[in-house]
């Protein structure tokens, strides 16, 4: 009898990103290899369109880790957490997303600017997931990062912020990117139009999450001739996207983006925006970076943000958020062959390729 080899097993908080991870291990020829499982509390409103089956990993449809080769969590959610303590010999291979961590009560890191501060003194649903968090998931969080044997991301500057934040003593670094924004502008950057008259369109965040800092930036930076906005806030935190619009509704330089797009037509936008600035000092946002800088357009990033020391180290040059001026934007603009060069270098369908195959094949 011949010996058919276990599949990896995927647990894959309910998102979009199911839908996205699911399309690149069929073009690379992994599908099968690979068993995805969605991991939520509410099967009826499934965010994820793909017919993966689904748990709360309490429910008679929670896997037997023992039938898999290895097991790959994306998104370490609490549940999974608790998930972990029926299996504690098992080892986890985790997908880091950033929220995770970077959102978590139980981790001491604060990566939102002291304007948008004021959003959460009105806050009470973040003071009842706060207490919640210590008072449910503290122990069940700790245990499992003792399980974490590595981290998938595609940068060591980030993976060593990870480290000085949660305790995670055997994970090692394996490089990863899911390659979602490769597989949405399709194989090849489409044609820039040559520069237009009129004022500079910049692409002000990406969603409707605090720690995106809008209005840090937006403090910070007073309206300049030839300058207009175009902030994403369908997505998110659709209390804190309202705030926004009501704190800067004096403002006549920005266009506000309610209604969430299709992808392709998402794509369009993008291709229409002259530069890319992103306030948020936690990575986040990293499709709508990869993708203004595969054009070739200047993006402006947050000093703090792993992002850009990563981006830095491998030659690509980014402005910075508290430094936004046309006069940068020229600067930056004069480099894009050289920024677009370096990202393809490290960013290319042939990288995205290689990770997938040497994880998961």
């Amino acid at each position: 009898m011949t010996n058919v080899p276990k599949k990896n097993l995927h647990l894959l908080a309910d998102m979009g990103f199911a839908d996205s991870f699911a399309e690149r291990l069929e073009a690379f020829n992994l599908r099968d290899r690979n068993h995805i499982i969605l991991v939520g509390k509410s099967p009826h409103k499934r965010l994820a369109k793909g017919a993966f089956p689904y748990t709360n990993l309490k429910d008679e449809h929670a896997p037997n880790p023992d039938e898999y080769n290895k097991v790959i969590v994306h998104f370490l959610l609490p549940m999974v957490c608790h998930w972990l303590k029926q299996h504690r010999e098992l080892r986890i291979h985790w997908m880091f997303y950033g929220a995770e961590v970077y959102r978590n009560p139980l981790v001491g890191y604060d990566p939102i600017g002291p304007e948008t501060k004021r959003y959460f003194s009105l806050n009470l649903d973040d003071l009842k997931r706060n207490v919640g968090y210590h008072l449910i998931h503290r122990r069940a969080w700790k245990k499992a990062l003792l399980q974490v044997e590595s981290i998938l991301t595609h940068n060591p500057v980030e993976f060593e912020l990870i480290k000085s934040l949660v305790a995670v003593p055997q994970a090692k670094m394996e490089t990863f990117f899911y390659g979602k924004g490769l597989a949405d502008a399709g194989p090849k950057p489409p044609v820039v139009p040559p520069s237009k008259q009129g004022p500079l369109s910049v692409q002000l965040g990406h969603c409707a999450f605090p720690s995106v800092n809008h209005m840090d930036f937006l403090k910070a930076c007073a309206p300049q001739a030839g300058v207009e906005f175009h902030v994403p806030l369908s997505y998110g935190d659709s209390k804190y996207a309202l705030w926004v619009k009501k704190q800067a509704q004096n403002r006549t330089d920005l266009h506000w983006m309610m209604h969430r797009l299709p992808i392709e037509a998402y794509m369009r936008h993008i291709d229409q925006m002259d530069a890319g600035v992103f306030p948020n000092a936690r990575q986040q946002g990293l499709n709508n970076i990869k993708m203004f800088i595969r054009q070739g357009k200047p993006v402006f990033l947050h000093p703090d943000s792993p992002t850009t020391a990563y981006y830095k180290s491998i030659g690509i040059e980014i402005g910075r958020t508290d430094a936004f001026s046309v006069e940068e934007y020229h600067r930056l603009k004069s480099l894009a062959e050289q920024n677009k060069a370096a990202f393809n270098e490290y960013g290319s369908e042939a990288a995205c390729r290689e990770h997938y195959q040497r994880l998961f094949n």
